[in-house]
């Protein structure tokens, strides 16, 4: 299957959680897991359907409250498929990993620190729409080797440089990373933002954080064969 054709699967759970059938789809993620690895569930099924989600709230194409739901639904999901995740052992390097105010969903995000916690990395995750101050105060006192934003919406960009402004001032060095729909939609952002680099998905994401700190992922180069639905996999559900 081409890599540009969204799973059957993803495309069935897509359409239930329009329809609010939030058994039916329970029973595509339950029956996913039983056939496939966390991470083939997470880029073939969770992560289009987040993007379908996206693009229809931000067309006008489904109520608010539709979307919200949805976005509470999968986040729930996540919970028997991270349990699945196998980690490796422990680098001793701390993710801190947030969202910023006025976000919907934090899916995304929690694949990504999903994918890390199963390399070895400790995760830091504040609260959901946590303020500024307290932000920029769990950065001074954790010191993160990693502190990573994800943006859906350019505002919050604006809202990311403040705190990397305020962070930078008052000593912290490592490496910051911002991402998420508003950075791919408005590569310009990156620069204005004041963070040191980003990455378009999670594979590249994850792949650069190996590399920089010299260990071995469990993430594949590419969405490789192993990954891609096959012609048995057409309809898990």
């Amino acid at each position: 299957m081409p890599e540009n054709i969204i799973h059957p699967a993803a495309l069935r759970l897509f359409a239930s959680l329009r329809q609010r059938q939030y058994s039916r789809g329970a029973a595509i993620i339950k029956t996913a897991l039983e056939n496939h690895s966390p991470e083939y569930i997470h880029l073939n099924i969770m992560l289009p359907v987040i993007g379908l989600l996206a693009s229809q709230l931000a067309r006008g194409l489904m109520a608010p409250d539709t979307g919200d739901a949805a976005f509470q639904f999968l986040s729930e999901q996540l919970l028997p498929v991270r349990a699945k995740i196998c980690r490796r052992p422990p680098l001793g390097r701390k993710l801190l990993a947030t969202t910023l105010t006025g976000e919907m969903q934090a899916v995304g995000l929690d694949v990504i620190c999903d994918w890390l916690w199963r390399d070895g990395w400790d995760i830091l995750r504040p609260e959901r729409n946590a303020g500024e101050t307290s932000i920029v105060n769990m950065v001074l006192q954790n010191q993160p080797d990693i502190l990573a934003f994800s943006c859906t919406l350019p505002r919050q960009v604006a809202i990311a440089r403040r705190i990397i402004r305020t962070v930078r001032r008052r000593g912290y060095t490592h490496k910051i990373w911002i991402g998420g729909m508003a950075i791919n939609a408005y590569p310009e952002l990156l620069q204005k933002s004041l963070a040191d680099d980003t990455a378009p998905d999670i594979i590249t994401f994850t792949r650069q954080l190996a590399k920089a700190f010299h260990y071995s992922t469990g993430t594949p180069a590419q969405l490789n064969p192993s990954l891609r639905p096959t012609s048995t996999d057409s309809d898990p559900a």
